[in-house]
């Protein structure tokens, strides 16, 4: 079992950034909401993602025709 010294950085970002934007806006809105709070707070601390890119699949090593966009991809290229 990995100690908490051994955290992955990029996913302790994210997870702080989704915690932050979740504290602040509370509950009860809509996905849209949240995604755009998430958006804000990502590029508050310079962390780089694209909205609702899309990204093939592939199982292994052969890709499929199934394309999918994610609402955030972050650390992406």
């Amino acid at each position: 079992m990995k100690d908490s010294n051994d955290r992955d950085p990029e996913t302790y970002a994210i997870i702080s950034a989704t915690f932050e934007a979740q504290r602040t806006l509370g509950t009860g809105f809509l996905e849209p909401v949240y995604q755009e709070a998430l958006a804000i707070e990502l590029a508050e601390r310079d962390i780089v993602f694209r909205r609702e890119c899309e990204l093939g699949i592939e199982y292994q090593g052969c890709p499929w025709a199934v394309v999918i966009a994610p609402a955030l991809s972050a650390f992406a290229a």
